[in-house]
């Protein structure tokens, strides 16, 4: 089973990519900052394309740029942190159906820790926390933060 970026997040850079090459042809922005932006977001959008976790067979694999980057067993798992960062002095409006937690902290037995974005999700929207919080009975423990708009 795989746990993927959210299609919907991955538009966006392709929009704001089409929007600024549209505002260049229109007004006119410096080429070197239209190559930085350009090649930015292609980055981006890889990353978010290369950014997933497999579930097979009890074993749980990171992997980033299509390159497995942790894995380790789900029984290794102690315990799932759900993070949700809210900003101070801002008005947040949460649409579609997308995970109000912003990170995953999965603490191993070990003492490490390994973070994920809750944004991963499989086939049926499950994030990757909350489908091993069900299938898997691991502990869950929600956590806020809280964080100043400016800094």
């Amino acid at each position: 089973m795989e746990f993927n970026f959210k299609k919907t997040l991955i538009i966006y850079p392709l929009v704001f990519l089409i929007f600024l090459i549209i505002v260049h042809f229109m007004i006119g922005i410096n080429k070197p900052i239209l190559i930085f932006f350009v090649v930015f977001f292609i980055i981006s959008m890889l990353y978010m394309k290369g950014y997933y976790w497999k579930l097979h067979g009890g074993v749980l694999a990171k992997y980033i740029f299509f390159c497995k980057s942790s894995e380790f067993n789900v029984d290794e798992i102690q315990q799932i942190t759900s993070v949700t960062i809210q900003k101070i002095g801002t008005v947040t409006f949460r649409l579609g159906k997308g995970p109000a937690e912003d990170e995953y902290i999965f603490l191993l037995r070990d003492g490490n820790e390994i973070k994920s974005f809750a944004h991963c999700l499989n086939r049926d929207g499950k994030s990757i926390g909350r489908y091993l919080n069900e299938k898997y009975k691991k502990r869950l423990v929600e956590k806020t933060k809280y964080k100043l708009n400016n800094i």
